[in-house]
């Protein structure tokens, strides 16, 4: 699950959006979903994601959840509709499981 939002993203790139506010949409998911797995894989995920149980923990995926939402309604507009979508709420998902597990955990 973690993984499905690579392929929309690169199909976002070698599409290459046509509008430099598009180009810097589709740079800001990247960054966003970059910055997930990173932490995911790596041993400073308390630094990436906030230490455990704490209110950065919390904030984190709901600003990026936030971001990327901000992308998805710029994409919609200026790119190509159903993978901007796809890649967006692809990558919402991830982030909204993260703070799932970090809830639980």
């Amino acid at each position: 699950m973690l993984f499905s939002p690579g392929i929309p993203i690169s199909l976002l790139w070698l599409r290459s959006p046509e509008s430099g506010l598009a180009r810097l949409a589709v740079g800001i998911l990247t960054c966003s979903y970059a910055w997930l797995i990173v932490a995911l894989i790596s041993p400073w995920e308390g630094q990436l994601l906030g230490a455990s149980y704490s209110n950065l923990r919390i904030t984190i995926p709901y600003a990026n959840v936030a971001v990327v939402a901000v992308v998805m309604i710029v994409l919609v507009i200026r790119a190509q509709k159903t993978t901007a979508v796809l890649a967006c709420m692809s990558t919402i998902l991830c982030w909204l499981y993260v703070r799932v597990i970090s809830f639980a955990v």
